[in-house]
């Protein structure tokens, strides 16, 4: 390719590239460069709550009742949006945070995000079941996983 070159599409992290240079006697030199795509923070998901208990922090494994829904609350950007996958299923789902905004959070959000919480019900059978929420920015950039 010849300079400049465009980079499209790329994940928030670090990308590193090779830059090439070649001059008229045929001599060529090389170096890595390094840069990173700033994407938007993890959503912080701070408690489940199901059908029997109230369940938060690491280590917690939520009992979800057969046909109850799962109710996530979290904080996160007002312009971004929300992505929860539930990884053995087929379930996605999206939403706006200014669309799921809590207007009674548990607790203050913290500077610069909003308190957002919301239900999902999907068709689980029994067994452990994965949950991971992604912050989307309204540029497409998406955060790493909050589980």
């Amino acid at each position: 390719a010849t300079s400049p070159v465009t980079f499209t599409d790329l994940s928030a992290g670090v990308h590193t590239v090779l830059v090439r240079v070649f001059d008229k006697a045929g001599n060529i030199q090389g170096a890595n460069v390094s840069f990173e795509v700033v994407g938007p923070k993890a959503p912080i998901v701070f408690f489940i709550v199901d059908g029997a208990r109230i369940v938060g922090g690491p280590g917690d494994l939520p009992v979800i009742l057969p046909g109850a829904p799962i109710r996530l609350r979290g904080y996160a950007q007002l312009t971004d949006r929300i992505r929860i996958v539930v990884r053995s299923t087929a379930s996605v789902f999206e939403f706006p945070v200014e669309e799921i905004v809590d207007p009674s959070p548990v607790e203050p959000a913290p500077t610069g995000l909003t308190a957002w919480k919301i239900e999902i019900s999907p068709d689980l059978s029994p067994g452990e079941h994965e949950i991971h929420v992604t912050a989307i920015s309204q540029e497409g950039l998406e955060s790493n996983e909050a589980r």
